[in-house]
C-alpha cells in the first residue's frame, strides 16, 4: 500500500470520565476516513491515580468496542488505555487492526517519574511493531518521546510509521513539537502523534496534535483546540527520500558502540 489516510483526534480527557470521555471517542472515530487513528494517551480515564485498579477492569470492554468500530470503519487504532496485569498497572497502547484484530499492545517504556507517574504504574521492557493494514507501526507513548534509541529500535525493527499517544503539558510545547519532527527526520519515516487538549487540575495542555513526513513536513499541526484532523501518508515518498538521502543505511554502529 502506497497510501493511506492518517489521522489524529485531541480532545480534552475528563479524569475519570470514563462514560463522557468513551462517548466523545466513539463519535470521533464515526467520522474518520479508513485507515490509522491515533487518540491521546490514556483517553478513556486520565491519569486518575486514585481510580487505576476500577478503570482498568473496564478496558477490555472498551477494546470490544474499538474491535467493533476498527472493522466497521475499517480503521487501525492507537490509543492507550490501563491494564491490570501481576498485580501491576501498565500504561498500554493497543493497536487495533482494521479486521477488528488485536494486532498487538505495547506498554509504556519510560515513566515520567517527575510526574510521578512511577506512583501508579509499572514499566514495560520491550519494543514493538505491529503489522497492520496501514503497514508496521511502531509504538511510543509521550516521555518515551525523549529517548531516540527507542524510536531506532522500532525503525529497525521495520516500522514506516510511529504512533504515539501523548498527554504533554503546555508547558513543553515546544519540546514537544521539536522531538516529534526529529524522530521522523533522523529515522525517515511519518510520525503520527495525537496529545490532549484542555486542563486536568493545574495542567494546561495544548493539543497541537502532529503528522509529520519523513522530509520534516508537518502535514498537521492541530493548535489548541479539540478536533480531528487527517493527512495522507505517501510511502513512496518515504522511500524514495531514503534512497536520495540514505544515512540509514550509511550508519556505523561499530563507532557507536560503548
Amino acid at each position: 500500500m502506497e497510501k493511506i489516510a492518517a489521522s489524529v483526534f485531541q480532545f480534552d480527557v475528563i479524569r475519570g470520565g470514563v462514560a463522557e470521555n468513551r462517548a466523545l471517542v466513539m463519535e470521533a472515530l464515526e467520522h474518520c476516513p479508513s485507515g490509522l487513528v491515533v487518540l491521546p494517551e490514556m483517553w478513556s480515564c486520565g491519569f486518575d491515580y486514585k481510580h487505576l485498579d476500577t478503570h482498568a477492569l473496564g478496558t477490555e470492554e472498551i477494546l470490544k468496542d474499538l474491535s467493533d468500530m476498527a472493522r466497521r470503519r475499517s480503521l487501525v487504532i492507537v490509543g492507550s488505555l490501563p491494564v491490570s496485569e501481576g498485580g501491576s498497572i501498565y500504561n498500554v497502547a493497543h493497536v487495533m487492526d482494521a479486521d477488528g484484530r488485536l494486532a498487538g499492545s505495547y506498554s509504556k517504556t519510560h515513566l515520567f517519574t517527575a510526574g510521578g507517574e512511577g506512583r501508579g504504574f509499572a514499566a514495560g521492557s520491550s519494543a514493538g511493531v505491529f503489522e497492520t493494514m496501514a503497514g508496521p507501526v511502531g509504538v511510543m507513548i509521550c516521555y518515551d518521546l525523549r529517548f531516540p534509541e527507542l524510536s531506532r529500535t522500532l525503525m529497525d525493527k521495520g516500522a514506516r510509521i510511529l504512533a504515539v499517544p501523548a498527554q504533554w503539558p503546555a508547558v513543553r510545547r515546544t519540546h514537544w513539537q521539536t522531538l516529534a519532527r526529529a524522530r521522523a527526520i533522523e529515522n525517515q519515516l511519518f510520525v503520527v502523534a495525537a496529545n490532549r487538549c484542555g486542563e486536568d487540575g493545574e495542567l494546561r495542555y495544548p493539543g497541537s496534535s502532529l503528522i509529520v513526513s519523513p522530509t520534516d513536513q508537518v502535514l498537521v499541526d492541530m493548535g489548541e483546540g479539540p478536533g480531528l484532523a487527517t493527512a495522507e501518508l505517501d510511502f513512496s515518498l518515504m522511500d524514495d527520500y531514503r534512497k536520495a538521502i540514505p544515512c540509514l543505511r550509511e550508519r556505523r554502529p561499530e563507532v557507536y558502540a560503548l
